[in-house]
């Protein structure tokens, strides 16, 4: 089923107008296999790909690691009244104050990450594939929505979002954020219903 996701995502990208993007993923497992997957589509070549560590990989949670989903519902609670707090720590971590990340640390890296982005790739495509929380937060980030809300703009496994900011106004944000923002899962049920995909 993740390969399907992928491939869908794949044609999403195509969909899109996506042109010869640089490529960068997780480390992790996931990731490689997701980068490997836009690569084999065409979408991507590994000249353009580069592996990332910390700002691509999932969100540290310290105690929470590892531990079921529904402990996750309790972070993302907890988010939403306060982005400067993080879970609890994981106390036999060799380093347990940097074990977990509040939504506020991810916005840091987040800035850090297109800071860097923006000096190299000006003007190119970019393809990020990374993990629930990180993705959000990204998305929050750009198009100045509540951090504490992040959770609100999850995304599902293999999706797709193009955000494009050269049409944001300044004087009217509201109105022009929402033009920045395109959701790949529309794109996607064009394409199954036009034969190009199947649903995954």
């Amino acid at each position: 089923r993740g390969e399907r996701q992928v491939r869908n995502a794949a044609a999403v990208l195509d969909a899109m107008g996506c042109d010869d993007p640089v490529l960068y993923y997780s480390n992790f497992n996931r990731g490689y296999m997701t980068a490997s997957l836009l690569v084999e589509e065409g979408i991507a070549s590994w000249s353009n790909a580069r592996a990332t560590y910390r700002n691509y990989d999932p969100r540290p949670l310290g105690a929470y690691e590892g531990q079921p989903q529904a402990l996750m519902e309790a972070v993302w609670a907890q988010d939403a009244k306060d982005a400067h707090i993080k879970p609890p720590p994981a106390e036999d971590s060799m380093a347990p104050d940097e074990s977990a990340e509040s939504v506020v640390d991810l916005f840091r890296t987040c800035l850090e990450t297109y800071t860097r982005l923006e000096s190299i790739y000006s003007g190119r495509d970019i393809v990020q594939v990374s993990h629930i929380d990180r993705t959000d937060v990204w998305q929050a980030a750009l198009t100045g929505y509540p951090l504490e809300r992040h959770h609100e703009l999850a995304f599902d496994h293999g999706e797709v979002r193009l955000i494009d900011m050269r049409g944001y106004d300044e004087e009217r944000p509201e109105e022009t954020l929402k033009t920045c923002v395109a959701y790949g899962p529309r794109t996607l049920e064009r394409l199954v219903e036009d034969g190009y995909c199947d649903v995954a």
